[in-house]
């Protein structure tokens, strides 16, 4: 991602390699973006594999105290994010843009908008949700993440945002083609 990164040229940045729902998904976040005045948008997400969704991610807004957090794959930011906050530390293995995120929004600082429909398909079965071995060092990375950036009862938020996942595997919604 950080090679990405230094090779990015335009304001708005996405990391991403999944699919989004819908043609007009960028238009329409970078229009929220400018009209609501923010630094970023996301919106919800499914995680899906072969057109049948498996976890939908409804995001809401909400605080990492009480293990909320965007969906990477729907996080537009501004290129002035990256350049005030930093880049991604590599030192995670599948936690990166978890760290990243706990690290841009822990203050309230940056300004998101939230676009409450589905924006992304992502393909099942990336680094963090390949097995049970990958969420274990999810949910460890997670803690670091927490605790490097300073938010309190760290294994307390990672309990919650485990919690929050439990939701996301019982609805599921038919992905409009």
């Amino acid at each position: 991602m950080n090679q990405g990164l230094s090779l990015a040229t335009g304001k708005i940045i996405l990391f991403f390699n999944d699919k989004f729902v819908g043609s007009n998904v960028v238009s329409k976040c970078v229009q929220i973006m400018e009209r609501e005045g923010t630094d970023g948008v996301h919106g919800d997400l499914v995680y899906a594999e072969e057109g049948i969704v498996k976890r939908y991610w409804k995001m809401g807004n909400g605080k990492i105290k009480y293990g909320w957090m965007p969906g990477h794959p729907t996080l537009f930011l501004k290129r002035e994010i990256y350049e005030r906050y930093g880049n991604y530390n590599c030192t995670y293995k599948c936690s990166a843009d978890f760290e990243f995120m706990v690290r841009i929004l822990k203050d309230g600082k940056v300004k998101l908008s939230y676009i409450p429909e589905i924006l992304v398909e992502m393909f099942y079965g990336g680094t963090s949700t390949q097995s049970a071995g990958a969420y274990g060092v999810s949910i460890r990375e997670a803690h670091k993440a927490l605790a490097e950036n300073g938010i309190k009862c760290a294994w307390w938020v990672v309990f919650l945002r485990t919690i929050r996942t439990i939701p996301q595997f019982i609805r599921k919604p038919k992905l409009v083609k």
